[in-house]
């Protein structure tokens, strides 16, 4: 039986030369491919540290279940996100919750494409004050590379 698993380290790091002000993360992905299952850590020199547990393609072929937290330990501050997913050949949608139960916030997205025509749709809506807060659509035509022929 062939095991797929795979371990993922990346560091990154930036620099402003304007501020002198540099930073860097830390992230560590454990992925076991024949689960579906991925598991990922990031620690950043803010001093957050962030995992998030995803499910893919188990519950139905193009569906991600995930959960995302995040934890700061000077402050003890907490937050976190139930995501899903949903990815098909003509459908990309999406859907968050705020893990905040005082507040919790409703996230949700969607693209169409066919043919190269994109549409998409994006809003937020707080449901302590049963709000939209955010409401945003976008269209779009994707084409090959642009020439131009001129004769003379």
């Amino acid at each position: 039986m062939d095991k797929t698993r795979d371990i993922e380290f990346t560091a990154t790091g930036s620099s402003n030369t304007d501020t002198g002000k540099a930073s860097g993360s830390l992230e560590t992905k454990y992925k076991d491919k024949d689960h579906g299952l991925a598991f990922t850590q990031k620690w950043n020199t803010d001093n957050t540290l962030g995992t998030e547990v995803s499910l893919e393609d188990q519950v139905a072929r193009g569906l991600k279940l995930a959960t995302d937290t995040t934890f700061v330990p000077n402050t003890g501050k907490k937050s976190g996100k139930l995501k899903t997913s949903y990815k098909r050949d003509y459908v990309h949608a999406g859907c968050s919750v705020d893990i905040d139960l005082s507040a919790p916030t409703i996230y949700g997205w969607a693209v169409l494409g066919f043919e190269g025509r994109l549409a998409g749709y994006q809003m937020a809506f707080d449901t302590t004050k049963y709000k939209l807060t955010q409401n945003n659509f976008a269209w779009g035509y994707k084409t090959g590379d642009f020439q131009l022929h001129t004769n003379v």
